[in-house]
Formats: C-alpha cells, sequence, structure tokens
C-alpha cells in the first residue's frame, strides 16, 4: 500500500479523492499486466496511442506503467488541496516529481513527489466519458500520476502553436506523426490505460 499524505481535504473530497485513487490504481493495475503480457489488446492499443513498435522494442511505455503502479501500491507522495500556487485558472490538478523519478528507490522514499488536487477537479465527470474530448476524475489523476511516477511531460501540440498535446485527437495524431512525443506524453497514457481497462475490467467502459 502506499504511504501517502494528505493535506488540506475537507472530509467529503478526502473521502473523493481515496476513491479516485483507488480506482485508479486498478486501471492502471490492469494496463500493466496486459501490455506486460503483450495480449491482442496491448498490441492494439499501443498502436494506437504511442505508435508503431519499432525493432521490437516497447520497453518504456511498460517502464512507466510499472512504475506508476509501484507508486501507487508502494511509493510514497504528498496529496495537497487546493494549493493556491497551483490551482489558478482551469488547473483540476498538478503534479511535481523528484529528482530521479525514473528510479524505483525515488519513488519509495517519495522525495519531492507531491501531487495537488484543485477544487476544479469536482466539475469533471467520475469516469465514464460521454464525450470525444472529456476529461474525468480518473484519467486527470492518472495523467499526473505519469508526471509523478514515469516522468512524462506534457508534449507541445503537434498542429497547435503554443498548445500542450492535451485530448484525444492530439494524443492520436502524435502517436501517428511522432512516436517518441507520444510515449513521453501524459494523456496518451491516461488514454492508453483508458481503453485496456474497458476491455478487462467489469464496471469500466
Amino acid at each position: 500500500m502506499a504511504n501517502i499524505m494528505y493535506v488540506g481535504f475537507p472530509g467529503d473530497e478526502l473521502r473523493k479523492i481515496k476513491s479516485i485513487i483507488y480506482d485508479a490504481e486498478r486501471i492502471v493495475r490492469a494496463s500493466e499486466y496486459s501490455i506486460s503480457s503483450w495480449d491482442s489488446r496491448a498490441r492494439l492499443y499501443y498502436k494506437k496511442w504511442f505508435g508503431e513498435v519499432v525493432n521490437n522494442d516497447t520497453g518504456q511505455v511498460p517502464n512507466v506503467l510499472s512504475k506508476m503502479l509501484n507508486c501507487l501500491t508502494s511509493g510514497k507522495f504528498k496529496l495537497t488541496y487546493d494549493l493556491a500556487a497551483d490551482c489558478d485558472g482551469d488547473t483540476y490538478a498538478a503534479a511535481a516529481a523528484g529528482d530521479k523519478p525514473e528510479t524505483y528507490d525515488a519513488i519509495s522514499k517519495g522525495a519531492d513527489f507531491e501531487m495537488t488536487i484543485c477544487p476544479k477537479m469536482w466539475d469533471l465527470k467520475r469516469y465514464k466519458e460521454t464525450e470525444e474530448e472529456a476529461d474525468t476524475q480518473v484519467l486527470t489523476f492518472i495523467h499526473e500520476l505519469s508526471h509523478l511516477a514515469g516522468g512524462t511531460d506534457d508534449e507541445p501540440h503537434p498542429s497547435q502553436a503554443n498548445k500542450k498535446a492535451y485530448g484525444k485527437q492530439a494524443a492520436i495524431t502524435l502517436a501517428k506523426n511522432n512516436s517518441t512525443s507520444a510515449r513521453n506524453n501524459a494523456d496518451n497514457y491516461a488514454f492508453f490505460c483508458k481503453d485496456l481497462a474497458h476491455f478487462s475490467m467489469m464496471g469500466f467502459g
């Protein structure tokens, strides 16, 4: 079980974020298992979200997912609610990793591993998407978790200057045109996990 320090969450919001983390762990676990076994679903959705496999090398994506799962099961990090420095504008959540987010040792020690949950998070639907570009609470958390544990980034938008590659269409375009950027982009991991969870688990769709 992860060692999570919750700071500043009112009672109802604390209950909500713990429930989101519970669902995120189930989704990430199912996705990590699928890609580690390289089953037909993983192969299908890998191409959709990360592009063509080159020289049978899929190492980066399973490595990031493994670290995300490790963070949720045995890692250490701090979750702060409504931190003014992070929660301006339309921000749902924000994450910062330590100096060495790519190592399991850093994840277990949790040095400077912090995530902020903003009040705007509760404007989102919980999980099930009803619109093509809809954000959700659980997928937003998975997006930030990929920053925290996997060292992902928000890559430049593939066709819109001065914007980040947020949303399904941007993520799909990255996978088609720039697989390196797709493998570094947080939203690609969130949508990959969502697609795999849809076929791997009951209760998600």
